[in-house]
């Protein structure tokens, strides 16, 4: 009967390290496991935390982009405002004979399309309207600007239109 407990006892014994070994064993597995899994974890919250942080500088570039480019559009509005005033003296305080015609049709040319842009762009103000219609009136007397550049336009017509309007429209006293 010795015999048979002591080699039971022995089959417990190698069972039991057995186990002990086993229990070891899945004890490292189990931290391995859990320290993939913090690390996973990490790796996953890393990466979204990146996501945030890109898609936020995304969002704030673009936020920056947008007010930049309204605050381009209202400092080409005070300037298209202030260089109107500025040509639209020079033009009509000019002899007729002295004014670049081709470089006023540019001009007008370029404030009408700026002007039909910023309108656009921008929201709704007192200055685009005021300044909108000063250029449009500006053009519509272009074709009466052109005609008085007529090269065969005698002096018989400028006494003839100074008469009607009350002023001389040009300054030449060879015609």
């Amino acid at each position: 009967i010795i015999i048979i407990l002591q080699e039971s006892l022995s089959k417990i014994n190698e069972k039991a390290k057995n186990y002990s070994a086993f229990q070891e064993r899945f004890n490292q597995i189990n931290k391995q496991s859990t320290k993939k899994r913090i690390l996973g974890d990490y790796q996953v919250k890393t990466k979204y935390h990146r996501y945030d942080v890109t898609v936020s500088l995304q969002t704030v570039q673009s936020e920056i982009n947008d007010i930049e480019q309204d605050i381009n559009l209202r400092k080409l509005l005070w300037e298209s405002q202030q260089k109107w005033t500025k040509l639209y003296r020079e033009w009509t305080n000019t002899v007729l004979d002295a004014i670049d015609i081709d470089l006023l049709q540019k001009d007008v040319n370029k404030f009408t399309q700026n002007i039909y842009m910023l309108e656009k762009a921008l929201p709704p103000n007192n200055i685009i309207p005021s300044l909108k219609d000063r250029i449009v009136e500006f053009k519509t007397a272009m074709p009466v600007i052109l005609a008085l550049r007529n090269s065969h336009m005698k002096r018989r017509h400028f006494d003839r239109l100074r008469v009607l309007i009350g002023k001389d429209v040009i300054d030449d006293e060879n015609l």
